[in-house]
């Protein structure tokens, strides 16, 4: 009995194996692979309309109010645009022999511009300080007093922009050095395909003071008249050749 039910157990085995053996391979069908296009097409920004300039605080929330006498609003239109530039006022000093150093009373200077030529060549802006000067008039004659060796020091300067990712983001320079009567000095720089859309540079001030450590005017007073001096920044924004 033990023999014939081990005759039967290869016997079955043997059928299954030639069952599956006879089994014909069915070779799995593919179709030729296609393709399909996606398109996008993007259009020129509206550039016959100047860009209002942000809060530097916040870059999400337009400035408001505008205080004329923090900075002024351009107006400007076109691809590339200035579109805010900051005072700088420094607080009363007394004069002394010697060379001083000067905080601002500005507490949230910045600047604004927009690049909305859509090329990505790059820009850069640069400021030139002009003299400092002193006009004293008396019914005798006008003298024009200019304040010896002034300069202006900006430190600490943050880039941002009103897209809160910061793609592209354009190099500010610091510290900037602008001499009185001096020649343009970088500000801000964008390199090839950086600095697209609206970029702020802006040298804000401890909320908790009441003098801008970021902003300094270094002047010797010691020939310094008593009055008011002033000076004229020139902004310019220009295209990489």
């Amino acid at each position: 009995m033990k023999k014939n039910h081990t005759f039967l157990r290869v016997g079955t085995l043997s059928m299954l194996i030639a069952a599956i053996a006879a089994t014909p391979i069915i070779a799995q069908e593919t179709a030729d692979p296609q393709t399909s296009e996606a398109t996008a097409t993007f259009t020129a920004p509206d550039t016959d309309k100047p860009v209002v300039p942000v809060d530097p605080t916040d870059p999400t929330k337009p400035l408001d109010p505008i205080d004329p006498e923090d900075g002024k609003e351009t107006g400007s239109v076109g691809p590339m645009t200035i579109d805010y530039v900051p005072h700088f006022k420094f607080k009363p000093t007394a004069i002394e022999e010697k060379a001083q150093t000067i905080q601002s009373i500005s507490m949230n200077p910045y600047v604004q511009v927009s690049d909305r030529t859509a090329t990505g060549k790059g820009w850069t802006l640069s400021a030139q300080l002009g003299d400092f000067t002193n006009t004293m008039q008396t019914p005798e004659t006008t003298d024009d007093h200019t304040l010896n060796s002034a300069t202006i020091t900006l430190t600490s300067g943050a880039v941002s922009s009103t897209d809160a990712t910061n793609l592209n983001k354009p190099v500010g320079q610091t510290p900037i050095v602008l001499t009185a009567g001096g020649g343009q000095v970088t500000i801000m720089q964008a390199t090839t395909h950086n600095g697209m859309g609206t970029w702020l540079m802006s040298w804000l001030g401890d909320s908790a003071q009441t003098e801008n450590a970021k902003v300094t005017l270094n002047a010797d007073t010691k020939g310094a008249r008593v009055g008011d001096y002033k000076s004229e920044i020139n902004w310019t924004l220009s295209q990489q050749p």
